[in-house]
């Protein structure tokens, strides 16, 4: 279904101005790509459809607007390329000859995934999921529009790499979103700073989930694998994935984050196993980070790190595991443990520098030194001269002075 009634602009979904012009530049006569769905259909009965922001082997990603609500929207649309096409005459996505049992089975794990996701109350730190539907022979998931930049860039903006006090505040509330998701049986696969989403307030959203089949190299469809946060199973068909593959992928967004440098691929180190231990990197990092980010970043993943609980109890040199610990009291937590960092860096700095009093300070110093100098010099120059002993002499009172 299309519709021309809205004077909003495809790009960004803003009102266009009196010219029909919008600030953002986007151009809705400009090709597009084939597996999209054209500008201004509408979906659901009520969600117009705008330009696509992004796409995978698994899914396609578009700006949209909610005309019921009144609100932008996101709105990720199945659509394997790789075994499925967009029919030209119906809008619907058809499977290839052949595909038609895989892309059938595919599809019921998508909107199991993402009505999994609408259902979740307690993952605050997760893009929301606020509708999911089936239409034109494929599944339709809508995200709540949360401005928000990428976790990449976000961390180009700040020099390319962060303190441990600062990736410690920044991550200790997804490792307990990450946790909530475990406990529920949900392991996201594919966490890397392009899935993890800043918004204005500068906390960090998971966002780009995918079934297992997107984040596993020997797939059906094209996968989708990210050089040096996607684990070392995910490139084989025959290891299994669970809790573990999220905390070698997290420990590897930490590890980029500290050191400012891409971890080692995981397919690489099966070989040669040449990752730079992070301390080695960057000598502000603590050895107890830097081993626990290494044995969360473990090849073998029955030797890794098997739970973002144990990874978070190691990242802060405690006996417990229970993030319990990180959650509603957690910013007092970390408030209290970065004070003690800053105080203790603080106490170090200053050990390193020498006393250096102002030049002001100085000047002071020796005027007052050469003063008491002359001083003394006058005293003992009247004691030489006698007055100061000299029985005959009479000090003369205020009115004497006045008289005379």
């Amino acid at each position: 279904m299309l519709t021309e009634e809205r004077n909003l602009c495809m790009g960004c979904m803003s009102v266009l101005d009196e010219e029909g012009k919008c600030r953002c530049g986007y151009n809705e006569d400009a090709p597009t790509d084939e597996a999209c769905i054209p500008v201004r259909t509408v979906l659901g009965g009520k969600y117009l459809v705008g330009k696509m922001i992004r796409m995978n082997g698994e899914a396609i990603t578009y700006i949209g607007f909610d005309e019921e609500n009144e609100e932008k929207v996101f709105i990720q649309e199945y659509m394997p390329g790789k075994i499925a096409k967009r029919s030209d005459l119906t809008g619907e996505v058809v499977p290839f000859s052949g595909y038609e049992a895989q892309y059938k089975t595919l599809m019921a794990d998508y909107f199991d995934l993402f009505d999994t996701l609408r259902n979740f109350r307690h993952a605050e730190y997760i893009m929301p999921v606020i509708n999911v539907f089936r239409e034109n022979n494929t599944v339709y998931a809508v995200y709540k529009y949360i401005k928000t930049i990428s976790y990449g860039d976000y961390l180009s903006h700040n020099g390319g790499e962060f303190t441990w006090p600062q990736v410690k505040k920044l991550f200790m509330p997804l490792f307990t979103t990450l946790t909530y998701l475990h406990s529920n049986g949900f392991v996201h696969r594919g966490i890397s700073p392009e899935s993890i989403r800043v918004n204005a307030k500068g906390q960090l959203l998971l966002w780009g989930f995918g079934t297992v089949a997107l984040f596993s190299k020997d797939s059906v469809i094209e996968p989708n694998l990210s050089a040096g946060y996607s684990a070392p199973e995910q490139y084989s068909a025959g290891l299994w994935q669970g809790e573990w593959t999220d905390v070698y992928s997290i420990a590897a967004v930490l590890y980029k984050s500290l050191t400012g440098t891409l971890p080692a691929d995981a397919e690489s180190r099966k070989e040669v196993d040449h990752l730079c231990p992070p301390e080695e990197l960057n000598f502000n990092i603590s050895s107890e980070v830097s081993d626990a980010i290494l044995n969360a970043m473990t090849v073998n993943g029955e030797y890794r790190t098997r739970s973002i609980d144990d990874f978070t109890a190691e990242l802060l040199e405690s006996a417990s595991s229970n993030t319990k610990l990180f959650g509603a009291v957690e910013e007092q937590e970390i408030k209290k443990a970065d004070e003690e960092y800053f105080e203790k860096e603080e106490k170090t700095e200053k050990g390193r520098k020498k006393v250096r009093l102002p030049w002001g300070v100085i000047a002071t110093l020796i005027a007052m030194a050469v003063l008491l100098g002359l001083v003394t010099f006058v005293f003992r120059f009247t004691e030489i001269l006698g007055f100061g002993n000299n029985p005959n002499h009479t000090e003369s009172s205020g009115s004497e002075i006045n008289e005379s």
